[in-house]
């Protein structure tokens, strides 16, 4: 994880992953379910390889798979779902106490039951 920028702004669900549009959530992914935008985070972190090469353009780097960019095109959440191991590496935690909505409260519920393995 790398940077400090600012978002504070709502993203929406995409509907074509990598088909030019490098803001919003992956639609298909289980921890937006029900959800048709959510607040990215008053400031956000986003994901960079080893030497710190952003990771916006890539697909799957190390079996996590990018599922939210925020509205500065970087990719700030993604997924790893190998097995039975699970988890999410968040950079917009920040949207949980700047900005509580009932977005917010449905992805923490579906985060918790992804994580949990009930969905």
């Amino acid at each position: 994880m790398d940077g400090n920028d600012y978002g504070d702004q709502t993203v929406p669900k995409l509907t074509e992953m990598f088909a030019g549009k490098k803001t919003g959530f992956d639609a298909k992914c289980p921890l937006f379910y029900g959800l048709e935008n959510l607040y990215e985070g008053n400031t956000v972190s986003y994901l960079v390889d080893k030497r710190g090469k952003n990771l916006a353009d890539q697909e799957i780097f190390e079996g996590f798979k990018p599922i939210l960019w925020g509205t500065q095109n970087n990719v700030i959440m993604a997924c790893y779902n190998e097995g039975n191991k699970r988890c999410i590496i968040d950079g917009g935690f920040t949207r949980l106490y700047y900005q509580w909505t009932s977005e917010s409260q449905r992805f923490v519920l579906n985060s918790i039951s992804w994580l949990s393995k009930i969905n």
